[in-house]
């Protein structure tokens, strides 16, 4: 049971919920801004709330496979925006082709304004916990870290970067300078830490 209940588990449970309550919000705006708000044909109403079960598992099972459950969102980056993306497209076509096979009538438009709502409110949801993260880390850092200089701002300096401010393995230090012997780097950031200069 406890296995059951760890935090990996937790966290999938939450965004699951997340994704149902989104696609819960998303259809209806997405219908109600394709007829302005005003006088929103009933047949279109009842097709909305027929499918939505549907609707729910398929998401679910499209999040699924497009791995949306399993990205680390405390580093999220353009790969996990690809994911969103992807997956939401995958979502919306096999939405309408079901429809369409069994004569569930939506406007066609209707999809893409609920493509465009769902890749909208999921990567505001994922990347919320990225920033919380990263905005926590910034101030318990700023306050208890020792000041640090590192050489070197290339892509071995970048992921140093990363594995200390994910403050995951007991680092003492906060980067506040980089050094880097290519003068083109200078008054250049990376991950928000100026390049002052060389050795």
């Amino acid at each position: 049971m406890n296995k059951f209940f760890n935090q990996k588990n937790i966290r999938i449970a939450c965004f699951i919920a997340l994704d149902i309550l989104t696609i819960l919000v998303a259809s209806r705006i997405a219908l109600g801004l394709r007829f302005d708000f005003n006088n929103i044909p009933e047949v279109f109403i009842d097709n909305l709330n027929k499918c939505m079960f549907i609707d729910i598992v398929l998401l679910i099972v499209v999040y699924s496979l497009g791995r949306l459950y399993k990205s680390m969102w405390s580093f999220a980056s353009i790969m996990e925006i690809i994911y969103i993306v992807g997956s939401n497209i995958v979502f919306e076509l096999v939405q309408y082709m079901y429809k369409l096979l069994f004569k569930i009538d939506m406007p066609k438009s209707f999809y893409l304004i609920q493509l465009m709502l769902l890749i909208l409110i999921v990567s505001i949801v994922r990347f919320s916990y990225r920033t919380v993260r990263t905005v926590k880390n910034y101030f318990h850092n700023k306050k208890k870290k020792i000041r640090t200089m590192l050489i070197g701002a290339g892509e071995a300096g970048r992921l140093l970067i990363n594995e200390i401010n994910s403050d995951k393995d007991g680092f003492d230090n906060r980067i506040v300078c980089i050094v880097d012997d290519d003068n083109s780097k200078k008054g250049i950031l990376l991950k928000g830490i100026p390049v002052v200069g060389n050795r």
